[in-house]
């Protein structure tokens, strides 16, 4: 049983091999749906906004890439008890991206580290206030993409960003990158 699993494993990624991408660079953009949501106090706040990024990477090998992008998860905010809650977050990331080609299509997953700046504002039956921070985080996601012509991807993806402060911030997306 083992063996033929092997086998059949095997021939999937030698035969997905030859319809891979090229090793090379590629550039993009997403925009999307940002997700955050974080406890003040006694209170929790759970908000959504448009969020984009752009984004650029190289193939290394069929399996193997490295991207980089900049990221702003929009302005998320909500209001409970009478308190009002906006937060920013924005940066830039790089992550190693594992990639699984199936033809005209791959799926992939990527972990790495961010640089990141949050501006959070609360009003309503307090004073108005703002606080901003920044840090280095984790962060990770995965992803589809279907290839369009030989050099234009479509790409769906989901990424989770550790910002301090935060108790969970996703960005799902789509776009597109071009290879070259």
């Amino acid at each position: 049983m083992v063996r033929r699993w092997f086998v059949a494993f095997s021939g999937v990624l030698i035969l997905s091999a030859g319809l891979a991408r090229a090793e090379g660079g590629y550039a993009g953009a997403s925009v999307g749906r940002t997700s955050l949501e974080e406890t003040n106090g006694r209170f929790t706040f759970r908000g959504t906004d448009s969020g984009a990024k752009a984004f650029a990477g190289y193939r290394l090998h069929d399996f193997l890439a490295v991207e980089g992008s900049y990221f702003d998860l929009g302005t998320p905010g909500d209001t409970v008890s009478g308190f009002r809650r906006r937060t920013s977050i924005s940066g830039l990331d790089f992550f190693a991206v594992g990639v699984l080609p199936l033809r005209r299509f791959e799926l992939f997953a990527k972990a790495g580290l961010m640089a990141w700046t949050k501006e959070s504002t609360t009003s309503g039956n307090v004073p108005s206030s703002t606080a901003n921070d920044g840090g280095v985080g984790v962060t990770y996601g995965a992803g589809g993409e279907v290839r369009c012509s030989q050099r234009l991807w479509l790409r769906a993806e989901w990424e989770a960003f550790d910002v301090r402060g935060t108790d969970r911030v996703d960005l799902v997306s789509l776009g597109f990158d071009w290879s070259f």
